[in-house]
């Protein structure tokens, strides 16, 4: 960690009842995530600080930082009692609340830690159907819940599609491609409103269930960091697991996943739709980290000629 992470880690856990505590840093992207050990017990402190160019400006001022990691924190809450797979159970502040806020404004929350193992590209192979078992029970269990989360809409495209013309203009994407990711946005919203017109489509989905987000533990495959949670679409869930496979028949195997516990089917192109979703999200949340980066450009050109235009059928 830097001084300035190792500041905030401090500051953090000045808020909750621990002695003797060894901390380990783990990752910073939109949170300062790491494990600290007090004595016998351990847990997992989130800090939302998003990385320099990790921005979630393209959801708007849908409720500030602190709301959104409280009614996280309500939502683990509720999993706790409707879920069959462990839940990350937050602890209380000195102050009996969820979470709390530092003195630069940065909400945190302090976890109990789950043992398991992250999953990796080579053993998430293996799980893709339990994957797709997984995300349709945490659909399940949220059901009921209405807190404070961000919200998948129509509301959001238009965003993204605002972003993509400022990564255009900022030229960290080119005309061709900003054109492209344009019109796979176009789709993604068409596909959204023959969604809507559905009964039982939409619910509180994880929207981040990539590999690091999940661990495999001794009673099966469990989600953590619920902070991209939200109210979207079940199919875009579906769709956006399916981005972690390049195996078609991966791919499928989340898709049977799913549909073996929700009962649910999915029109294929519904699900490329959010597949190219996932990595839009990606590019308008973060083109201004790795824009400089050779590997963003060649990315760029891949995703275009391989999942944006094939999406809209226009070359």
């Amino acid at each position: 960690m830097n001084d300035f992470e190792n500041t905030l880690v401090r500051e953090a856990l000045a808020n909750y009842n621990l002695d003797n505590t060894h901390v380990n840093f783990i990752r910073h992207n939109e949170n300062i995530t790491c494990r600290v050990c007090s004595g016998n017990d351990v847990y997992v402190l989130r800090i939302q600080c998003p990385a320099d160019g990790f921005s979630l400006k393209i959801f708007g001022n849908q409720a500030n930082g602190f709301q959104l990691m409280y009614g996280e924190m309500e939502l683990l809450v509720h999993l706790e009692h409707m879920a069959l797979f462990p839940v990350q159970i937050p602890l209380l502040t000195n102050k009996g609340d969820l979470a709390c806020s530092l003195s630069d404004g940065s909400p945190a929350c302090l976890l109990k830690w789950i043992d398991g193992e992250t999953l990796t590209t080579e053993d998430g192979d293996r799980y893709a159907h339990a994957l797709g078992e997984l995300a349709a029970h945490i659909h399940m269990a949220a059901k009921g819940f209405a807190g404070t989360r961000l919200s998948y809409s129509h509301d959001l495209i238009q965003a993204m599609q605002e972003e993509i013309n400022v990564a255009f203009q900022a030229n960290h994407i080119t005309l061709k491609q900003a054109s492209i990711c344009r019109g796979a946005l176009v789709e993604i919203n068409s596909v959204m409103t023959c969604l809507d017109a559905q009964p039982n489509s939409k619910g509180l989905i994880h929207a981040d269930l990539g590999f690091s987000n999940v661990l495999w533990t001794p009673k099966g495959l469990t989600a953590i960091d619920f902070s991209l949670s939200g109210y979207g679409y079940k199919t875009q869930e579906c769709g956006m697991i399916t981005s972690n496979y390049q195996n078609p028949e991966q791919r499928k195997s989340v898709i049977d996943g799913y549909s073996k516990i929700s009962g649910s089917s999915h029109d294929p192109h519904h699900i490329d739709a959010f597949f190219a979703f996932s990595i839009l999200l990606f590019i308008t949340c973060q083109h201004e980290r790795f824009f400089h980066q050779i590997w963003f450009s060649q990315a760029m050109d891949r995703w275009c000629n391989t999942c944006f235009t094939p999406l809209t059928g226009v070359d």
